[in-house]
């Protein structure tokens, strides 16, 4: 690492001196969010930048961009993601506290979670690590991932990846993060952002008059019965040191006081840290009390999605130690913040699963405004702080090629890619 001290003090500065042309990067993709699956401009827009660098890419149906961009001679790789979809929410113009720089130009689609920064982030890092060729050996592998939101765009872009590449040695991504304060980052090892199991069930049972309800067999009774077990399940049957929490968040039925509807349709979302020791165990409990439910009211249950159990994001340890140091190094210890781990899932945690990775936490919380949840309306950032996250992410690439830093041993990336689709199904 001592090697690269010049070097980042440079890095520094030049990554500050390029914040307005990132920012404007950010406030032109924010103008122009598009939904999961429909990023035909965002993609134009990021080709036009990959094309002025001299960085050759090539598209992925459905998945995305691959960009490569090649140092000198050697035999290490490293990943480094971002996201490019935006949300179905309409946003607000004011932020926390008052108007906002920048808002969507598209009626009912805003990006409401921050993917418009994390692509100008990768878009100024590799800029700043292009005209830094000499000073690595290896490639980098740059992935601009479709529909992180609706998982659309992974598992094309890492079926490719597995094909592609023989192998690769590490991944490096950051995320922007409300409940951290602007100008600090979270690079922690182990798990940082949640699984999760998505559900979407509809109880099918015989209406009637309310006068009569032994003529029916009540689907909401059903529902209640499932509802109360699934809120014990928690006690039960969980670990106290495990992480577990689910919600139902959406129940649908009848349309009056006094008749019995033939059919109740619930849907919600588990989350955890751990998928083996909790993620599955929670969908298998899940189908048993809706089937013993159903057995007991006289319904029948037809399940509209059920999903595997999406892993938890988990940092490797040897590479965030490595991310911490190079994050000091560059902006000062007190740039590097402890955080708890955040309760949302990435699609992030399935690249981590192949690859041994790192997903930093970039501070957006100021007292501009800045600081609304994730997906809502106020949800805002200032685009002249994300150079700090651009310079990260370079600079993480420096210290992960220099000869002094071993990454650790390669995944079978292919193998675990198909255990993970396996288990999702």
């Amino acid at each position: 690492m001592s090697d690269l001290q010049q070097e980042f003090a440079g890095l520094a500065e030049e990554s500050k001196e390029m914040s307005g042309k990132i920012a404007e990067w950010r406030n032109l993709l924010h103008a122009s969010p598009e939904l999961s699956g429909k990023e035909e401009n965002t993609l134009c827009f990021v080709k036009k930048q990959l094309q002025r660098l001299k960085i050759p890419y090539t598209e992925v149906e459905h998945g995305g961009l691959i960009a490569t961009l090649e140092g000198k001679p050697g035999n290490r790789r490293l990943l480094l993601r971002a996201d490019t979809d935006a949300l179905p929410v309409t946003e607000s113009e004011d932020n926390l506290a008052g108007r906002k720089a920048v808002c969507s130009g598209v009626s009912g689609v805003s990006h409401a979670c921050g993917h418009d920064a994390h692509t100008a982030m990768l878009l100024g890092a590799l800029e700043l690590l292009s005209s830094r060729r000499d000073l690595w050996c290896g490639e980098i592998v740059a992935v601009f991932e479709r529909g992180e939101e609706t998982g659309y765009g992974v598992f094309p872009l890492l079926g490719a990846l597995t094909e592609r590449f023989d192998g690769i040695d590490g991944c490096f991504a950051l995320h922007v993060y409300a409940d951290l304060p602007e100008g600090t980052i979270s690079l922690q090892p182990g798990y940082r952002m949640s699984g999760a199991v998505s559900y979407d069930i509809t109880l099918q049972g015989a209406g009637g008059h309310a006068s009569r309800p032994d003529y029916c067999r009540n689907p909401i009774d059903c529902f209640v019965g499932i509802y109360q077990d699934l809120a014990s399940f928690r006690m039960r049957c969980t670990d106290p040191n495990e992480c577990l929490t689910y919600a139902v968040g959406l129940v649908q039925a009848g349309t009056s006081s006094n008749v019995i509807p033939n059919s109740l349709r619930f849907a919600g979302t588990a989350r955890f840290l751990d998928a083996e020791r909790c993620g599955l165990p929670f969908r298998a409990a899940l189908q048993k009390i809706v089937e013993s439910a159903c057995s007991v009211y006289g319904c029948t249950a037809v399940y509209n999605r059920l999903s595997g159990a999406i892993p938890g994001v988990w940092n490797d340890p040897v590479c965030a130690a490595l991310a911490e140091k190079t994050a000091a190094a560059l902006y000062g210890q007190q740039f590097v913040q402890q955080t708890a781990p955040w309760m949302a899932s990435e699609s992030l945690s399935i690249y981590n699963s192949l690859y041994s990775g790192v997903l930093g936490m970039l501070g957006i919380r100021s007292d501009a405004g800045f600081g609304a949840p994730h997906h809502s309306p106020q949800f805002d950032l200032n685009s002249e702080a994300l150079y700090r996250g651009s310079g990260c992410i370079a600079a993480y690439a420096l210290a992960f090629f220099d000869e002094s830093f071993i990454p650790p041993a390669r995944k079978d990336a292919k193998s675990e890619l198909m255990r993970i689709a396996q288990q999702l199904k």
